[in-house]
């Protein structure tokens, strides 16, 4: 897999939002192409993460089910010790992620500026089973209304965690209100900083 960078630090988001952990970065081709990338092997992504064995691992960049070695690596990683979750942008549908991963799509109303081919899939919020996380980036208030359309016409709060994390021009304190109106357990998240 073409790798970014491996880094020990702070899980953003979900559930794991502040905990210690390993974040393996892929490269992302489609949208930020000419980031420097180095190819690793499952075996020498795992000796990365090796000094710290029970920490857990999340690997995300561009779309990590695009490439084929992700099936091995996760289940290396799971034989290590470690918990991992992979973060997805939804376009490929999460079927031959191995069983004890952990899978948490990330989205984006289609037609914002930086998504192109990586678009959300509605198959793979199907896919999503007890456990998972949906969080969507909410970035004016017709992106607000696309997200909700999703979590109440799939009962998404019924069976995974929801989270919407405000982006761009909406501010936390209007996203929290947006949410709390609606009285679903939708998690408010922090935005990226």
């Amino acid at each position: 897999m073409r790798v970014v960078t491996i880094e020990y630090t702070y899980a953003f988001g979900g559930k794991w939002d502040g905990l210690p952990c390993w974040v393996v970065n892929l490269a992302d081709f489609e949208n930020h192409p000419n980031l420097p990338s180095e190819v690793l092997e499952a075996d020498e992504i795992a000796a990365a993460c090796s000094s710290f064995p029970e920490t857990p691992v999340i690997i995300t960049g561009g779309e990590p089910l695009a490439y084929g070695a992700l099936t091995s690596t996760c289940k290396l990683l799971l034989e290590k010790g470690h918990t991992v979750r992979v973060e997805t942008p939804g376009s490929i549908s999460l079927a031959r992620l191995p069983e004890g991963v952990f899978r948490r799509v990330i989205w984006r109303k289609p037609k914002t500026p930086w998504t192109t081919s990586a678009l959300p899939s509605e198959q793979v919020i199907l896919e999503l089973i007890e456990n998972d996380e949906l969080a969507f980036f909410i970035e004016s208030k017709s992106s607000f209304d696309w997200a909700l359309e999703r979590v109440r016409q799939h009962r998404l709060t019924k069976h995974i965690h929801v989270e919407m994390i405000p982006d761009g021009k909406v501010t936390r304190k209007e996203l929290g209100r947006w949410i709390f109106e609606t009285g679903l357990p939708i998690r408010l998240a922090y935005p990226l900083e």
